[in-house]
């Protein structure tokens, strides 16, 4: 009998254990879920800040003629952004997206902007935190066109049997040593403390894509940033299967 009833407390309290350890796993899942859907909604304003600053641009050089197919254009960006509110989404369609984005900035600059993108077919599959590579793109467009045009965008893709990476490069003025320096310290502050930084809409950036990588992936990710030589930057997203 003795036997029996510490048999039966036992398994009560590794009932107890089980549910309590399911709870902690519903609530982080939970508090991760919010996190990246408040992390993904400041990509919206963002975007359509930005648009709206370009729009007035063109409007300002008397690119009448040409407002209307960037508006066009903006017009499919926007159903991309507010079609769902899933954290992932097939790089198929990001790739899209991204390229919509990039005709409305061949139009900004009146052609003097190259891109090429080369995504083997089989990495379609695999998702990415939706926006992330837009933003990449739209970041290195910023820094680009400081510098004396033509500017030049690439977007490529490898897929091996142990990981997958995405790769934009370009070829404007790269990054300074202090921004490296700085950038790398943030990501090491956010990987010790665990917190996550206020994030405004003119300075979310890169941070806003590394943070939504560490929530998805964990410590399955892929995520450097690097000069080029001679000139340039490239920055490198991916995660490992």
């Amino acid at each position: 009998d003795e036997f029996k009833h510490l048999n039966t407390a036992f398994n009560r309290m590794l009932g107890n254990l089980r549910q309590s350890m399911d709870e902690v796993v519903l609530a982080k899942t939970s508090e991760i879920n919010a996190e990246m859907l408040a992390l993904q909604a400041q990509m919206n304003p963002h975007f359509l800040y930005n648009s709206l600053a370009t729009i007035q641009a063109m409007a300002d050089e008397g690119m009448n003629d040409k407002i209307e197919l960037m508006c066009q254009n903006i017009s499919s960006i926007l159903r991309y952004i507010s079609s769902d509110k899933d954290q992932l989404i097939s790089l198929k369609y990001e790739i899209i997206h991204t390229i919509n984005y990039l005709e409305c900035m061949k139009i900004r600059y009146n052609n003097q902007l190259f891109y090429s993108v080369e995504i083997p077919d089989s990495l379609y599959r695999y998702k990415i935190p939706k926006l992330c590579l837009q933003l990449i793109v739209e970041n290195a467009i910023k820094f680009t066109t400081g510098i004396k045009a033509p500017w030049y965008i690439s977007i490529t893709g490898v897929l091996t049997d142990t990981y997958w990476e995405i790769s934009i490069k370009d070829n404007g003025p790269g990054f300074s040593e202090e921004e490296l320096k700085d950038l790398y310290q943030k990501f090491a502050e956010i990987d010790q403390t665990e917190v996550l930084p206020n994030l405004e809409i003119n300075g979310m950036g890169l941070m806003n894509i590394y943070i939504r990588f560490k929530l998805i992936f964990h410590g399955k990710y892929i995520f450097r940033l690097e000069n080029r030589t001679p000139n340039g930057a490239r920055i490198t997203i991916g995660g490992y299967i």
